[in-house]
C-alpha cells in the first residue's frame, strides 16, 4: 500500500493494531454465538402477572399519582424546597391573575372564567402531573382557538334559527326578525358581549370534550401523534396564532367595534382598523399605549436586573390595579365610553354539568381534537424543556392522563381548557420553584382573589387587558429568530416554519395547523423517497471509510464502489435507490456485460478543489497537482459494497430489489456485497428469501471486511489465471461447478485483515 502524508493524531495518543480474520455474518455468528431471542409472553402469562397484590397496587399508585413520590422526597429536604416553592407559587399566582382576566376575553367569555382555570385544573394536575415546573392555566394560543370555536358554534345556532324562522313564513309573507334569541343567541348584527351565557356554555362543553379526547389519547397511547409536529412546525404555528391573538385585541386598543370570523381574520382586521381609524376612541388608545410602555419598561428592568431581584416585579398586576382604580375614580365608562370588564362575579362557582346538546354538536366539529393536540404539544414542549434543564424524568402518557382529567374536572367548575405557559413556568423556576407543590400555592392565592376581591376588577378597562396580552405575546413574536437559525441548520425545517406561519396567520388557526402537519409529512416523504446518498472511500492507511467528497485524504478503493444510502429501503424509495446505485457505477450498463470489464476512470474529491480556497497542508497540495488533479486510470470495477449501517428497515419490495440488483450485477460481471446490516435488516433479508436466493455469504460485518474479501478474492482469481471477474474462488472457477453462495464462503479461511489505525 502506498504511504502518503497523514495528519498526526490530535491527541498524540497511542496507535491501535488490529489483527483478525475477515467475517461475513455466518462466520461471525458461529464464532460469537448470539443471545437467544426472547419468547413473547402469552396472554395467560400476562394475565397471571397482572394479578392484584399489594406490590402491584403500590406500583399503580406511584405510577399514576406522581405527587406521592414528590411528597416522599419532600420530607428529605423540605426546608430547602418549601421556600422556593412558596415564592415561585405566589409569584406565578400574581402573574396568573391579570393573564386570566385578559386571556378569557380571547375566548369570548366572562373574565372570571380565566381565574377559575387557574384554580381547579391546577389542583388535579398537582396530583397527576409529572412535570415539576409546568404552570397550568390559560394560554393565549389555546384561548384564541376556544374563541373561534365559540363563535363558529354561535354562528351555526343563528343559521338554524334563521332557517326555522324562514320555514315558518306563511303565505309568502316575509317575517322580519330583529332580536330573536335562543338561549342568548342574537340573530341580527354581530355577536356582542350581551350574551355571555351561550358563549360560556359552549366554552365549558368544549373543555369537557377536549378532556375526554385527551383521556382517549392516553388509553390508546396516542401521544405519538405529536411526533409529527416538529419543533419548527410548532414554533411557526404558535407565532402565526399570536397574530390572531393580536388581531382580536386591536379593537380594544383603538376602541373600535370590529368583529370578524374565520377565515382570513387577520387581513380583515387590518383592513377594518385602517377603514375605521377615524372612529378611534382616544381615551382607550391612550390607556393602552401608557399600559404597554409601562409593561415594556418593567419587563426590561426584570431582565436587566434579574440576578439582583429576588422576585420579578409584577408589572401586569400593578397596571391592572392602577388601571382599575383610575377607571373607577374617573368613571371612564360613562365619561369617555371606554369598554370595561363590567360583570365580574365573586365566589366559587357551583358545580354543574356542561350542556349535553352542546357536547353532541362539538363532537361533530374539528375544534376539540385540534385543541387537544395543540394543547398537548405545547405542554409537552414546555415540560420537556424544564425536565432537561433540571434533569428529571417525565412520562408523556401520564401527562395526557393529567391534562385530560384536569380539563374534565375543570369543566364542572366553569373552567376553560387549561394549558401550560412558558412565561409563567420560567418565572416559577427563576424564583426557586423546585417541585409541583408550588402550583398549589398559586391556586390558593387565585382562590382567595376569586372569593374576596374579584368583583373589584369590574371597572378595569379592556384596553389595559389588551396591553397585557400584547406585551405577553413578545415571547411568541421573538420566535421569528428561529428562521435564521433554521436557515443555517436545515432549509426544509425553515420552509416548514414559514409555510405553517403563513397558513396560520393569513388563513386561520385550524387550517394553519392542518397545513403545517401536512407540509411536515410531505417533507418526511420527500426525505424518505429521495434521501442523501454518497460514495465512500478509504482514509489512507486506515480501516475507516468516509465520504469521498468530504475529505482530502479519502480515495475510492481500486476496483470497488462503496455505496451508502442514508434511509430505510422500502416501496417509497426503491426506484430512487436503484437509480442512485446505477448512477454511481458510471458508464456500466447492466444490459451490456462487457461494459464492466473495460478500464474504469475513478477520480477523487481533489479534481474539484480550488487552490485559492484550499485549506489542506502545503505538502498535500504539491502532491495533488502532480498526481491527483488528473483522472486516475485504475482497475475495472468488480465489486459493489452497499453500506447498510444506516438502513433500519427493509420491506418486501426492498428485499426483492436487492435480489434483483445482485443477480443483474453478477450477469454484468460484478458482485454486490452488503455490509453492516442490523439485526432487523438481516431478519427481513432472511424472511424475504434473500439468503436462499443470493446467499448469506454476501453479508459482511463491516465495510472493511467486505473490501478485504473483495480484494483478496480478486488476487486469488488472478493467481489462478482466470480471465474473467467472477464471484467464484480460484479452486472452483476452473471447474465451473458449485453455486455462487458456497463459492464465496470457501475463500474466507484464506483472508486475514492486517489493519493499522
Amino acid at each position: 500500500m502506498e504511504l502518503r502524508h497523514m495528519p498526526s493524531h490530535p491527541s498524540g495518543g497511542p496507535r491501535t493494531i488490529i489483527d483478525r480474520p475477515t467475517y461475513n455474518e455466518d462466520q461471525f455468528h458461529s464464532g460469537f454465538r448470539p443471545a437467544p431471542t426472547p419468547t413473547p409472553k402469552t396472554l395467560i402469562q400476562r394475565l397471571k402477572c397482572a394479578r392484584p397484590s399489594r406490590a402491584s397496587l403500590t406500583r399503580f399508585l406511584l405510577a399514576h399519582f406522581p405527587i406521592v413520590t414528590t411528597l416522599m422526597n419532600y420530607k428529605i429536604s423540605w426546608k430547602d424546597k418549601i421556600i422556593g416553592d412558596l415564592a415561585g407559587g405566589l409569584t406565578t399566582g400574581i402573574m396568573t391573575i391579570p393573564q386570566g382576566l385578559a386571556y378569557a376575553s380571547l375566548a369570548n367569555v366572562n373574565s372570571v372564567y380565566g381565574l377559575y382555570t387557574g384554580i381547579f385544573p391546577v389542583i388535579i394536575y398537582v396530583l397527576l402531573g409529572t412535570s415539576q415546573h409546568l404552570s397550568m392555566g390559560v394560554f393565549a394560543v389555546v384561548t384564541i382557538m376556544i374563541g373561534d370555536a365559540v363563535l363558529a358554534q354561535l354562528h351555526g345556532a343563528k343559521s338554524i334559527i334563521a332557517n326555522e324562522t324562514a320555514a315558518n313564513t306563511c303565505n309568502g309573507t316575509i317575517l322580519t326578525v330583529t332580536n330573536l334569541t335562543n338561549n342568548g343567541a342574537i340573530l341580527n348584527g354581530t355577536i356582542s358581549d350581551e350574551i355571555p351565557l351561550q358563549k360560556e356554555d359552549i366554552a365549558i362543553a368544549l373543555t369537557l370534550v377536549v378532556g375526554v379526547v385527551q383521556i382517549l389519547f392516553y388509553v390508546f397511547r396516542l401521544g405519538f401523534v405529536t411526533r409529527f409536529m416538529s419543533d419548527a412546525m410548532v414554533s411557526g404555528f404558535t407565532t402565526g396564532a399570536a397574530f390572531h391573538v393580536a388581531a382580536s385585541q386591536i379593537r380594544h386598543v383603538f376602541g373600535l367595534e370590529l368583529s370578524y370570523r374565520s377565515p382570513f381574520v387577520v387581513p380583515k382586521t387590518i383592513y377594518g382598523v385602517f377603514k375605521n381609524i377615524a372612529d378611534t376612541n382616544a381615551a382607550a388608545f391612550i390607556i393602552a399605549v401608557i399600559s404597554i410602555v409601562f409593561l415594556v419598561i418593567v419587563k426590561y428592568v426584570n431582565q436587566r436586573y434579574q440576578k439582583k431581584l429576588r422576585f420579578p416585579i409584577p408589572g401586569e398586576l400593578i397596571i391592572v390595579i392602577i388601571g382599575t382604580g383610575v377607571s373607577y375614580g374617573g368613571k371612564f365608562e360613562e365619561n369617555f365610553d371606554v369598554k370595561v370588564v363590567a360583570d365580574l362575579r365573586s365566589g366559587v362557582p357551583t358545580p354543574r354539568a356542561p350542556r349535553f346538546d352542546v357536547i353532541v354538536d362539538l363532537l361533530s366539529t374539528s375544534y376539540p381534537y385540534v385543541i387537544a393536540v395543540v394543547s398537548f404539544a405545547v405542554n409537552m414542549s414546555i415540560a420537556k424543556l424544564f425536565a432537561k434543564k433540571f434533569r428529571y424524568q417525565m412520562n408523556s402518557n401520564q401527562e395526557l392522563l393529567a391534562y385530560g382529567t384536569s380539563n374534565i374536572f375543570g369543566s364542572f367548575f366553569n373552567c376553560l381548557v387549561a394549558s401550560g405557559s412558558l412565561s409563567r413556568s420560567a418565572v416559577y423556576a427563576s424564583c426557586g420553584g423546585r417541585t409541583i407543590v408550588g402550583s398549589s400555592f398559586s391556586a390558593l392565592l387565585i382562590l382567595i382573589v376569586v372569593l374576596a376581591i374579584a368583583q373589584l376588577f369590574a371597572a378595569l378597562p379592556k384596553a389595559v387587558l389588551a396591553a397585557v396580552i400584547f406585551v405577553g405575546l413578545r415571547g411568541l413574536f421573538v420566535q421569528f429568530r428561529d428562521v435564521k437559525r433554521l436557515y443555517r441548520l436545515s432549509l426544509s425545517d425553515m420552509f416548514v416554519w414559514i409555510v405553517t406561519w403563513l397558513a396560520t396567520a393569513v388563513v386561520s388557526v385550524d387550517i394553519g395547523l392542518a397545513v403545517g402537519i401536512g407540509f411536515s409529512l410531505l417533507v418526511i416523504i420527500y426525505r424518505t423517497a429521495w434521501p442523501h446518498h454518497t460514495l465512500l472511500g478509504r482514509m489512507s492507511d486506515t480501516d475507516l471509510y468516509r465520504e469521498v467528497s468530504r475529505y482530502y485524504m479519502c480515495e475510492e478503493v481500486d476496483g470497488i464502489k462503496i455505496f451508502r444510502y442514508e434511509a430505510s429501503l422500502c416501496f417509497a424509495n426503491a426506484e430512487s435507490f436503484k437509480a442512485a446505485l446505477l448512477k454511481s457505477l458510471g458508464s456500466i450498463n447492466l444490459d451490456d456485460p462487457d461494459s464492466a470489464l473495460g478500464e474504469s476512470v475513478q477520480t477523487t474529491r481533489s479534481n474539484a478543489v480550488n487552490d485559492d480556497d484550499d485549506d489542506s497542508p502545503p505538502e498535500y497540495r504539491r502532491n495533488l497537482s502532480a498526481r491527483e488533479l488528473a483522472p486516475q486510470r485504475k482497475s475495472p470495477i468488480h465489486t459493489v459494497v452497499v453500506d447498510c449501517t444506516v438502513v433500519t428497515y427493509l420491506d418486501s419490495l426492498g428485499v426483492g430489489l436487492l435480489i434483483e440488483l445482485t443477480k443483474d450485477l453478477e450477469e454484468a460481471g460484478l458482485q454486490m456485497l452488503l455490509a453492516g446490516c442490523r439485526w432487523r435488516v438481516r431478519q427481513s433479508l432472511k424472511q424475504g428469501l434473500y439468503l436462499d436466493k443470493v446467499g448469506s455469504d454476501h453479508l459482511f460485518v463491516t465495510i472493511h471486511d467486505a473490501v478485504v474479501f473483495a480484494q483478496t478474492g480478486l488476487r486469488l482469481m488472478r493467481k489462478s489465471g482466470s480471465g474473467e471477474v467472477s464471484c467464484q474462488p480460484a479452486d472452483e472457477a476452473g471447474e465451473g461447478s458449485g453455486d455462487k453462495s458456497s463459492s464465496i464462503s470457501s475463500t474466507h479461511s484464506n483472508i486475514l485483515s492486517e489493519t493499522s489505525v
